[in-house]
């Protein structure tokens, strides 16, 4: 498993800005589509006719969301980051400070990598 040092960590931040973009996004659209997937659901039960095809569109687009979802997880796989959480973003990267294995932690909206030791963050990362 790759491990980085906090600056490689650091210069890996505007693709897994990205990535996390992208999952706030599919996030968003699959939280939509259910609320329709829902009220459309709610509809059929009440008047069954018409409303077939909108729901299976909605099935349809919820399939290509939760595609979306797989690749940004992969890519973040391919670079040895996990994914802890989708609401924030929270990734754990793993990594090599002072000669040790650690793990950083990035959450959206933070500017740099935090490292991690005992599920306790460590203030700072002193000469990086």
């Amino acid at each position: 498993m790759k491990r980085y040092s906090a600056s490689q960590a650091n210069r890996l931040l505007p693709l897994l800005r990205s990535v996390a973009r992208e999952l706030r996004q599919l996030r968003a659209e699959r939280l939509e589509i259910s609320l329709l997937v829902h009220d459309l659901e709610q509809a059929g039960r009440i008047s069954p006719e018409g409303f077939d095809k909108a729901l299976g569109d909605a099935y349809a687009r919820l399939a290509q969301v939760t595609e979306g979802f797989r690749r940004c997880v992969h890519e973040l796989f391919r670079l040895g980051v996990t994914l802890q959480r989708t609401n924030p973003v929270t990734l754990q990267i793993p990594g090599v400070f002072q000669g040790r294995k650690v793990t950083f932690s990035w959450e959206e909206g933070e500017s740099k990598v935090r490292l991690l030791a005992h599920s306790t963050d460590l203030p700072g990362i002193p000469g990086e």
